[in-house]
């Protein structure tokens, strides 16, 4: 399992990709469509991701970026998450 943080930003956003051998690796992606895209590909299913809870966080979630399901089979919804943006997990 990895643990994946994303820092956000206007145009793009970072994410730390931390390993269970605790190495590391950072990438930066534009927040456009294709850049999601690009990190969605990304993830694997064990994964586990937090994103940093800004403005535009949204975007994140309304254009594409679908989180995993856990084991249980129940999709992953950030608690934080506002209850207007609550279907696009």
């Amino acid at each position: 399992m990895r643990h994946i943080g994303v820092d956000l930003h206007k145009t793009n956003f970072v994410a730390c990709f931390l390993a269970a051998d605790d190495t590391q690796r950072l990438e930066t992606y534009p927040l456009t469509r294709d850049g999601l895209a690009r990190f969605k590909r990304q993830l694997r299913q064990a994964d586990e991701l937090a994103v940093e809870a800004t403005q535009n966080v949204y975007f994140f979630f309304r254009d594409g970026l679908v989180l995993p399901p856990r084991a249980s089979g129940r999709p992953r919804q950030p608690p934080s998450l506002h209850p207007a943006l609550a279907g696009f997990n």
